[in-house]
């Protein structure tokens, strides 16, 4: 039963890890996304 709760937990760690990863992932993605959007914005004026 131990093993079965300790291998349960460590699976909760890798899925939560997995949602940090995804979710830094996206953030990175909005920055780029907002990044280029402002390029364009910038080469349009110029």
């Amino acid at each position: 039963m131990t093993f079965y709760d300790g291998s349960r937990a460590s699976l909760d760690n890798e899925e939560s890890s997995a949602v940090i990863i995804v979710g830094q992932v996206n953030s990175i993605q909005h920055e780029a996304k907002t990044f280029s959007v402002q390029s364009v914005h910038y080469l349009r004026y110029i």
